[in-house]
């Protein structure tokens, strides 16, 4: 008698533990971490922001309203993402100058930094990024349209509308309709 209520006790607890998770038996295991992405460390510390694989992602990864650039050519090296403008890249982190970057930098400062870039923004209005040699969004720009990337700005295919190369000499940018 002891044996068939300890056996139904038993059966009791663990009905009210699958009761109180369903599913929990059946769930799929977590995806992996992509290639490359850090891991928090033991102390529970923070996860560093990834922006997506440039490359991998390209024609697959849907448009998140972001543009990225990063501090080498092929997407690669320093970064930061934006989803609004940004004025003052040296504070790119800084919601006083636009919206907040979010940045794996040295310094939290983008500022003449640049050497590839990414508009993965919505389609339709302000869906084009123009970017500007001087802080404040003034003096020479050039525009990125929606979807489109430059992977090495250092060649100087992609120029100031003055004519100058824009390798490592971006400052800030804005969100326009048209390039």
């Amino acid at each position: 008698m002891k044996r068939t209520v300890g056996f139904l006790a038993g059966l009791a607890i663990a009905g009210l533990f699958l009761a109180g998770a369903p599913g929990a038996a059946f769930a799929t295991p977590p995806s992996p971490e992509p290639s490359g992405t850090p891991t928090p460390a033991a102390s529970g510390a923070p996860r560093t922001p990834v922006p997506p694989d440039k490359e991998g992602a390209k024609g697959v990864q849907m448009a998140d309203g972001n543009v990225y650039v990063w501090g080498d050519m092929d997407f690669t090296g320093l970064w930061c993402y934006w989803s609004g403008h940004h004025r003052v890249w040296q504070y790119a982190w800084n919601s006083l100058y636009g919206s907040p970057g979010t940045c794996l930098t040295k310094s939290h400062s983008f500022n003449d930094v640049a050497s590839s870039m990414w508009n993965n923004g919505f389609p339709g209005e302000y869906a084009q990024v123009r970017f500007y040699r001087d802080i404040g969004q003034e003096g020479p720009s050039m525009c990125l349209a929606n979807g489109e990337d430059w992977g090495n700005l250092g060649l100087g295919w992609e120029l100031f509308n003055d004519g100058t190369n824009a390798n490592d000499q971006i400052s800030s940018h804005m969100w326009v309709n048209s390039c």
